[in-house]
């Protein structure tokens, strides 16, 4: 899925951001790519693979940076860490 905001910056100067979550089976460093021309093309192409409209589309090729971090499922280990409290 992609999430969208629009924000206004220093001396109301307006940005767009734009996230994009996918799941992949393969393994995956956790600071994933950082070389932003491929993370750009991977992204893209995601988008229209997944069948998103023009308007994703258009903020997506109209972001003038990209980066991938990866996210590794980690198994719940409530007890190593909570000492008896609960933090949602």
């Amino acid at each position: 899925y992609a999430l969208t905001a629009s924000y206004g910056g220093i001396g109301g100067k307006g940005f767009e951001m734009m996230a994009v979550v996918f799941r992949d089976e393969k393994p995956s460093k956790e600071n994933g790519n950082w070389k932003p021309a491929e993370v750009q093309e991977d992204c893209l192409q995601r988008l229209r693979d997944a069948g998103h409209g023009e308007e994703v589309l258009r903020v997506a090729e109209g972001c003038d940076r990209f980066f991938e971090l990866g996210v590794c499922e980690r198994p719940v280990g409530l007890s190593r860490w909570h000492r008896g409290r609960l933090v949602l």
